[in-house]
């Protein structure tokens, strides 16, 4: 279900590369002219503009979901109805409200739900955590994240994706979901936390920056920094993971990690291949053979989610806020 950007550039290829696991039957979209041209792409016999009749399809075992997310809920709700395995690109859902029915239907329903999220599947998090569980670092206490470019209407999956413009949340939580979930594979849920969601420009949408501050349940303690419309410095992701002795850093966009410590530093490089892609395909098939858990849940994206709309709508809540006491200006402060 979808044929544009996410399907071709980032779905398609890694499909393609397990032709002994799947075959693509059907396929639809909006667009009879680009269903057409995708069936032909991926070796379809069959197209259609109206997702029933994918779903009616007695062929189609399974379905990819990657229309624009906040389709999502009629889409997957109707997938879980029909009983076929699902695979949803992230955000999972528009709210909670909707989060909360998809991972109830889900749950009582016995066929595979998994969630697109391509980077739990990367190398980088799983390894950081190993590193953290050794105490190469000591016992962790802050993550900080930050990631600033300037993206313009030109890039291919803003004009070939323009609903990101005009979705709620926006490229922040389009993107901000993933964070979540590399996250959430070191350290856990999230418990609490405060975000302060601004727009710089207006033709980025609703909100293209974020302040968010928050405290996983374990303790360990966070910043994210992240901008869309950064201009004169550009640092699209990196991360410190500081701990009692040393700190974990995360650069050159995800492939290079350091260790440093007061006995020295060592550096390793970690390839991301094509960012988890196949991979993600890979546990899906096992999933639906085998019966084995799928490693992207709906749960484990339901706390993405819920900490990302946390992020950008408690922001109100503190308008009102007071300091109380002040200074005393009798009192010399300098002695």
């Amino acid at each position: 279900m979808g044929t544009g950007i996410c399907s071709r550039e980032l779905h398609w290829p890694a499909i393609d590369k397990l032709k002994e696991k799947f075959e693509v039957v059907h396929v639809t979209s909006r667009s009879e002219s680009k269903a057409a041209e995708f069936a032909q792409l991926s070796g379809a016999s069959r197209f259609s503009t109206s997702h029933h009749d994918l779903l009616n399809d007695p062929d189609v075992e399974a379905v990819v979901i990657t229309y624009p997310f906040e389709m999502n809920y009629r889409l997957t709700m109707d997938t879980l109805q029909a009983g076929k395995h699902v695979l949803v690109e992230k955000p999972f859902a528009a709210n909670m409200e909707e989060a909360q029915e998809m991972l109830a239907t889900s749950l009582r329903t016995p066929v595979v739900s998994a969630v697109a999220e391509n980077w739990l599947y990367w190398p980088l998090f799983p390894k950081l955590r190993a590193y953290i569980d050794e105490g190469r670092v000591g016992v962790p206490h802050t993550v900080l994240i930050s990631s600033f470019f300037n993206i313009g209407l030109t890039n291919k999956y803003l004009s070939q994706s323009t609903w990101r413009l005009s979705s709620k949340g926006g490229l922040i939580l389009d993107g901000g979901v993933h964070w979540m979930a590399g996250l959430r594979q070191m350290f856990g849920r999230i418990k609490s936390g405060i975000g302060f969601p601004r727009q710089m420009r207006a033709s980025l949408g609703e909100v293209d920056s974020l302040i968010y501050q928050f405290v996983f349940e374990n303790g360990v303690n966070g910043v994210f920094l992240n901008s869309a419309s950064t201009i004169g410095y550009r640092n699209p992701a990196n991360m410190v993971i500081i701990g009692s002795e040393g700190s974990i850093i995360v650069d050159n966009g995800f492939k290079d990690v350091t260790i440093m410590t007061s006995e020295g530093s060592e550096k390793e490089h970690i390839p991301l291949g094509d960012e988890g892609y196949q991979a993600e395909y890979e546990d899906f098939y096992e999933a639906v053979r085998t019966g084995k858990s799928v490693k992207s849940t709906f749960e484990g994206a339901y706390y993405d989610l819920q900490a990302m709309l946390h992020a950008l709508d408690s922001q109100g809540k503190w308008e009102q806020l007071i300091i109380a006491g002040g200074i005393n200006r009798d009192v010399n402060l300098i002695e």
